[in-house]
């Protein structure tokens, strides 16, 4: 799994921190703002669903389920830290994702990260 990671103060949330899922658990500026972005580039995705870790869009593509998750949190300087990754939701009975639909999409958010002005400061593999 490969996971984008940047700064950028443009998904800073607009409630206050207890009002968020968890304590300095942010995502769902990110993950409203990229529904809104994959949806005008033909990618489409549910609206934003929470859960203890950040917020993830769930989306298909030929016959497999993905989600798009999204977590951030403020770094103690003012700065928020964001990383998105795209994962499989486990199935007890089903075909094995095809990584290369994860990537796909990854790519696909990436270049709508980057043609909003935002630089991915790192890209991980797992």
């Amino acid at each position: 799994m490969s996971m984008l990671v940047f700064q950028s103060d443009r998904f800073r949330p607009y409630l206050p921190d207890d009002c968020q899922v968890n304590p300095n658990v942010l995502g769902f500026e990110l993950a409203d703002w990229l529904s809104r972005e994959l949806a005008r580039r033909g990618v489409v995705t549910s609206y934003p669903n929470y859960e203890d870790w950040g917020w993830f869009l769930e989306g298909e593509q030929g016959g497999l389920d993905y989600m798009i998750c999204c977590s951030g949190g403020d770094e103690g300087n003012g700065e928020f830290e964001w990383r998105v990754f795209v994962s499989h939701p486990k199935k007890l009975f089903g075909k094995r994702p095809d990584s290369a639909v994860g990537e796909g999409v990854l790519q696909r958010v990436r270049q709508a990260l980057e043609e909003s002005g935002i630089k991915i400061t790192v890209e991980e593999d797992g």
